[in-house]
């Protein structure tokens, strides 16, 4: 893992999840203005306001985008913190550039450095 400290100016963006892209653990978002390939359903949409406030957005049975959810977020390090209902808590910004956001879930990043011996029940 990189040394990288994110700042939230650099998250601070509308962003849509590219689950064609994603692997257990980790979730793929990108940029709204980014080249993204279309879909038969809406993609679900995470806005993350420069002031703080949080929205996830899913596709209506219409086609239409609704909200999910709303709360707070935050950075600190390589840290995402969401205050949302059903994503809250802390996720490991594995990437994070102009166009593109990688999460990893802190228990899924916990669990993948516990090693055999060291006292993890998993």
């Amino acid at each position: 893992m990189s040394n990288n400290h994110f700042s939230p100016e650099q998250l601070a963006r509308q962003w849509v999840e590219i689950q064609e892209q994603q692997q257990p653990g980790h979730w793929v978002w990108r940029e709204i203005s980014a080249n993204i390939a279309p879909r038969r359903q809406p993609r679900r949409r995470l806005y993350l306001n420069a002031d703080g406030h949080a929205m996830l957005l899913k596709g209506a049975p219409d086609d239409r985008l609704e909200c999910e959810s709303e709360g707070h977020w935050s950075c600190v390090g390589q840290v995402l913190r969401l205050a949302l209902p059903g994503w809250e808590g802390d996720y490991q910004i594995i990437q994070a550039t102009a166009d593109t956001l990688v999460l990893q879930s802190q228990q899924q990043s916990q669990q993948q450095s516990l090693q055999p011996g060291d006292g993890g029940d998993h």
